[in-house]
């Protein structure tokens, strides 16, 4: 039996597991039966044999479908078998497909994979180099979040996080919450609680989308070692580290799309 499912199409042998009627969906939610006489074959859905069939009408079996082509699966409703099945994708895919599929695309270039490896490799030696420089003046660049101002600079570089008036105004504006809030409050739940909250406010209401820096009030409120720079905690390290990064993503979608490998 062929299956016609956005435009893929998989040869797929099913077997009812229902109570009564095949044809009727017997308590069984969002569920609809086929039947299909030998020899006539129903466009619509891709049905071409004599097999009666019962399969839910769900997106989420369509995407098992795409997701899982070479994997058996029994899908249940309200404790009833209603499909089995396997699938094989129809000749000419490669024996991948079903990673590409569950992936939702095809494999990405080597390129696309080392090139931002390497940025964020560099980017933290740098930041490292630069600690060893300013450590007898009591000053620290490297700070966790710009784990995760390296990977979304470098993975996504076009989603919202990833754009610079995002960046930096939600890393300026959230760390300087976080100085109010300590200032305010003192060290404790309370002020990391109101941090946040405020800092979740303030990048909705500017529109300033960018996850990692709702971590930088957290952090100056929890480290000793940052609370000396009181407001200019605000731009640093925050926002002074992230102009090395986005310069380095620059370097990075450079190489992406003149040196592909």
């Amino acid at each position: 039996m062929a299956i016609q499912a956005s435009g893929v199409s998989y040869r797929i042998p099913c077997f009812i597991h229902s109570r009564g009627n095949p044809t009727q969906n017997n308590g069984i939610p969002n569920v609809f039966s086929v039947i299909c006489q030998v020899g006539v074959h129903n466009s619509q859905l891709g049905f071409q044999n004599g097999n009666s069939v019962c399969i839910p009408d769900s997106k989420f079996f369509r995407s098992l479908l795409h997701a899982y082509p070479k994997r058996k699966r029994r899908i249940r409703r309200d404790g009833v078998i209603v499909a089995e099945s396997v699938a094989n994708v129809n000749s000419g895919t490669s024996g991948s497909a079903w990673w590409d599929n569950l992936r939702g695309g095809s494999r990405p270039l080597s390129s696309d994979v080392v090139w931002p490896a390497a940025g964020a490799f560099v980017a933290m030696a740098i930041m490292e180099l630069i600690d060893i420089m300013i450590a007898p003046k009591g000053l620290k660049l490297t700070i966790a979040p710009f784990g995760a101002v390296c990977a979304v600079l470098f993975t996504a570089p076009t989603s919202p996080a990833a754009q610079k008036y995002n960046m930096f105004v939600s890393h300026i504006g959230c760390a300087a919450l976080g100085v109010i809030a300590l200032a305010v409050f003192g060290p404790g739940w309370v002020a990391r609680s109101v941090a946040l909250a405020a800092s979740v406010a303030f990048m909705i209401y500017s529109g300033s989308f960018h996850p990692p820096a709702a971590g930088l009030p957290i952090l100056f409120i929890d480290g000793p070692k940052f609370q000396h720079l009181q407001w200019w905690y605000s731009i640093f390290p925050g926002a002074a580290g992230c102009i090395l990064l986005c310069l380095m993503q620059e370097l990075v979608t450079f190489l992406k799309k003149n040196y592909k490998f």
